[in-house]
């Protein structure tokens, strides 16, 4: 006997299945706009609360994934707009009080570019200054979708500890400039 879901739980269902789904694509494709791993998730994390809050309301869209990565995307161009007037003022008023925030890397020169967003992620899940158990937890974690208890289950270690070599998130979100750069690729 099964009840009827009301629209609110179909649109839930749907922005679930969704952001399983996408979230890879997501993650890398706002990689490549904002050049930080964190930037990235916190960016694709605003996208699914806005479908939360949206799609019981107007409808689950019919290209959920589009509609996410769109909306990250709109977030990310608020952000770098906002990122780049705070540098400019503090620049005009504090001089050299502060440097700011994390400026947002240069645009990589066409050699060093790497087309596939998720091909890009990966490498940089797996890049070689990280440690080998950090690398797989990194690519369990953005190209997997698995959940940081599933990730510390497959590795049969408590939540909170991270794979040897690395001090997670954070440590992540410090190497993440450095990680995005990559070496020229030769034909």
């Amino acid at each position: 006997m099964s009840r009827e879901q009301s629209p609110e739980e179909r649109a839930r269902h749907a922005v679930e299945a969704a952001w399983r789904i996408e979230w890879p694509r997501l993650v890398a494709g706002l990689t490549r706009l904002s050049r930080d791993i964190g930037t990235a998730e916190e960016l694709a994390q605003d996208a699914l609360v806005a479908a939360l809050e949206q799609w019981p309301r107007d409808g689950v869209p019919p290209r959920p994934g589009a509609w996410l990565m769109l909306t990250a995307q709109h977030r990310a161009v608020d952000r770098i707009r906002r990122d780049t007037t705070y540098a400019r003022k503090l620049a005009m008023f504090g001089g050299d009080l502060a440097n700011g925030p994390d400026e947002m890397a240069e645009p990589e020169s066409e050699a060093e570019s790497i087309e596939d967003d998720l091909l890009r992620l990966i490498f940089t899940a797996c890049h070689p200054v990280l440690a080998p158990p950090t690398r797989v937890a990194l690519t369990l974690r953005l190209i997997g979708g698995l959940t940081t208890e599933e990730i510390a289950r497959a590795y049969i270690v408590q939540q909170p500890r991270w794979p040897s070599g690395s001090s997670g998130p954070n440590e992540r979100s410090q190497r993440s400039t450095f990680l995005t750069k990559y070496p020229a690729v030769t034909n």
